[in-house]
């Protein structure tokens, strides 16, 4: 979870979801706990998502979820393909190759390059490759996207170096014996798009996670075993920084989803310890939710079937009654501001705005 993230909704727990508690040889707190060692900071392990649900299988072996509630909480769209060119993402230049063009061909008509950090994309029977990286099989190519970042790590790019790309794209269809490229945007253009992304990025800080709460019933704490059974029957799963998350898609990043964690104790779960808690608060991160009106709407449905399943209650910051209409008013605002930036939340440009 992230911290002092929520819009007049719910402080959230402290420590992110990349934070678990550093590991100790055969400490089950650790979250790491039969898991494999790999590069990472001293002290840290980490796990692949089979590791993890080898550990949830051996706390509940016939499974936490005594029940399938996923319809009650509905989906959200998944955020589109990170392998499929974004034209409201990035500055992209597009070339329709000759008839008989391959991976081959491209690769060894291409010029030198000295632009812009580029990446050079080929649609082949209707799916996009990175063409440096296509198999000897050589595949036809259909069309060629020369595509480039407006936002590189916090650097903008700039007309002067897209004006460079525009060259050498021109050159490259030369080569390739092709019509000259078109262009999504201009280089100025482009430029500008980058620059209000980061603008915009700096008036709302990085902060922009929308949340609520769950609460026990007043004065008990919520068994671990009922805990777990809930949240797996809802559809979410245990596992990245030993929290639970929610994705729309199996191939959607935890991130781009929603993050849950305790009200109590460490804020984080671990099945080789179950241990009752006095909550459980949720939240996502606007400016990386793709569709994050509809993200809204599942957390709050999601949150009202924990509350049933707990005999408890969803409060917000105050710790009163939760107020879903009041709540999405400033999740629109915040939307809001991002769209007149020309920043779409969840797009490419907004996790680079917002990485």
């Amino acid at each position: 979870m992230r911290g002092a993230v929520i819009v007049a909704v719910v402080a959230v727990a402290a420590g992110c979801k990349h934070d678990a508690a550093p590991a100790k040889s055969g400490d089950p707190d650790s979250g790491s706990a039969g898991a494999s060692d790999a590069l990472g900071p001293p002290g840290l392990r980490i796990t692949t998502s089979d590791e993890s649900d080898a550990r949830v299988k051996a706390a509940f072996p016939t499974g936490p979820a005594s029940e399938d509630a996923r319809a009650q909480l509905g989906t959200a769209p998944p955020p589109p393909d990170i392998g499929v060119p974004q034209p409201d993402s990035a500055w992209i230049a597009t070339i329709v190759p000759p008839p008989g063009a391959t991976t081959d061909t491209v690769k060894k008509a291409l010029p030198a390059h000295t632009g812009a950090a580029h990446t050079v994309m080929g649609k082949s029977a209707g799916r996009w490759l990175f063409v440096e990286d296509a198999r000897k099989d050589r595949p036809a190519i259909d069309e060629l996207a020369i595509v480039v970042a407006l936002i590189d790590v916090d650097d903008t790019i700039t007309a002067p170096q897209l004006e460079r790309e525009e060259v050498w794209a021109n050159a490259a269809a030369k080569a390739l014996g092709a019509a000259p490229p078109t262009f999504a945007m201009t280089p100025a253009q482009a430029a500008d798009k980058a620059t209000a992304a980061v603008a915009m990025r700096d008036k709302l800080h990085d902060d922009l996670d929308v949340g609520v709460a769950v609460v026990g019933p007043t004065g008990k704490q919520i068994p671990a075993k009922l805990a777990w059974d809930a949240l797996y029957s809802a559809g979410f799963t245990w596992g990245d920084g030993d929290y639970f998350h929610w994705v729309p898609s199996a191939d959607t990043d935890d991130s781009q989803g929603i993050e849950l964690g305790a009200t109590s104790g460490t804020g984080y779960f671990v099945p080789e310890k179950l241990e009752p808690i006095d909550g459980v608060e949720m939240s996502f991160d606007v400016a990386r939710t793709w569709h994050p009106a509809e993200m809204f709407e599942v957390m709050v449905r999601a949150a009202q079937y924990l509350a049933k399943r707990f005999g408890g209650t969803v409060i917000d910051a105050d710790g009163v009654p939760f107020d879903p209409a009041k709540a999405r008013q400033q999740l629109d605002a915040i939307v809001a501001a991002m769209t007149a930036a020309g920043v779409t939340p969840g797009s490419e440009l907004a996790l680079a705005a917002f990485d």
